[in-house]
């Protein structure tokens, strides 16, 4: 079920309606195909943001709020990520890692409410949030060693449609630096997929860093059931949507809507925002520190 909630500020830069989708885990737990191409195609129309809401992300006495999608990214973050991100926060004038650790655990209600609230504000902390958290699951070992980073890509190849597959590979004159819950990267194998691609040239670039980056967020849905642990990965999955879609690049999918072609190629959402510089240390590079779209009801 999809709810179109207006959002009217004064600004330059738009803030974008939102659609609301409110879907339980019974009823939706085997649509995770459909469900995330719907929201994909939201997305990429570049006219509206989504959110994702289910029962557990809803205030109840006597239950906790769910934490699922705060739990998950926060347990790939790598602390060498953390510090480096930090130093690029002092010379960009944002916050460090840590002080959006709040936001990111308050989850997906609180991120609607401020959004509906003071959507200016709530856009730049949302989208700030986002990014610590994309750049603190990079790996930047995959930069120097090309078979780690050949084992990572050749994983993500099995995760996404063929023609995204040519797009984050990059070329041997400009490889990716890769990161993410891959399992060759965090030696853990995870039902929820979070793969982050940023090329090596763009990470030199002052000014196509952050409009560089693709992540990719998946879930294996090939054995969907009623079980407790694929109602916790289901969960995580959607509740970091909210939050990830303020990503540029981002796209979102399941295994089975890959393999029944569900996802076309868009780039409309790709935000090209401020210039960022120096987030390669030295010793990673020498030298170089309206209407709802078509077919969404």
């Amino acid at each position: 079920m999809g709810l179109l909630v207006s959002v009217r500020v004064n600004r330059v830069e738009p803030v974008l309606p939102v659609v609301v989708f409110m879907d339980g885990f019974a009823a939706h737990h085997d649509q995770v195909d459909d469900d995330t191409a719907k929201r994909q195609a939201i997305l990429d129309s570049g006219r509206f943001r989504f959110w994702s809401l289910g029962w557990r992300d809803l205030p109840e006495v006597g239950r906790e709020v769910s934490d699922r999608a705060a739990i998950f990214l926060d347990g790939l973050q790598r602390e060498s990520e953390k510090e480096r991100f930090g130093k690029l926060a002092v010379r960009m004038a944002w916050g460090r890692h840590a002080e959006y650790q709040e936001t990111v655990r308050r989850g997906p209600l609180y991120w609607l409410q401020r959004y509906l609230t003071d959507p200016e504000e709530a856009r730049v902390t949302l989208e700030m949030a986002a990014r610590s958290r994309a750049f603190g699951v990079m790996d930047m070992a995959t930069l120097k060693d090309p078979e780690l980073r050949e084992a990572a890509l050749t994983e993500l190849d099995a995760m996404v449609p063929g023609w995204m597959r040519r797009r984050l590979r990059g070329s041997d004159a400009n490889p990716p630096v890769v990161g993410g819950s891959l399992q060759a990267l965090s030696g853990t194998a995870y039902r929820v997929g979070f793969a982050l691609v940023i090329p090596r040239d763009a990470l030199l670039s002052s000014a196509s860093l952050t409009g560089g980056i693709r992540a990719v967020f998946a879930l294996d849905d090939g054995k969907a059931d009623t079980g407790p642990d694929f109602e916790a990965d289901w969960q995580a999955f959607w509740g970091a949507t909210n939050l990830l879609q303020f990503l540029p690049g981002f796209q979102m999918m399941s295994a089975q809507g890959v393999a029944a072609e569900r996802y076309a190629p868009g780039d409309a959402h790709d935000q090209k925002d401020a210039p960022t510089r120096d987030l390669i240390s030295d010793e990673s590079q020498p030298g170089s520190l309206g209407e709802p779209p078509p077919g969404v009801r």
